[in-house]
């Protein structure tokens, strides 16, 4: 994998997971789905905050192992939440990045 420059700012990520969310209720996914990405992905985006500054594709994937590895030593989630974690986050973040080609 190569390290691309990332093109989610931090600062962006918010309207971002918005988009996202306007995204899954045109495909018509239901509310309690929509509210389950929504929580996951403004979880991981807090997570985020205290981190360094992302610059690459590389910097990010590392934070996402660090959160998978705080829900599962911190927060003690069931391996069934940290696969729905996991899913929604690759999806989440596989979309951005078509996205931008």
């Amino acid at each position: 994998m190569a390290n691309e420059l990332l093109t989610i700012e931090l600062s962006d990520f918010s309207s971002i997971i918005e988009e996202y969310l306007l995204d899954l209720e045109i495909r018509n996914y239901s509310k309690r789905t929509i509210g389950t990405y929504s929580s996951i992905l403004n979880n991981f985006h807090e997570f985020l905050k205290d981190k360094q500054e992302l610059k690459y594709e590389k910097d990010l994937l590392i934070q996402f192992k660090e959160y998978i590895l705080y829900l599962k030593r911190d927060r003690e989630v069931s391996q069934n939440y940290v696969y729905l974690v996991t899913v929604v986050l690759k999806k989440f973040l596989a979309l951005q990045k078509l996205m931008r080609l």
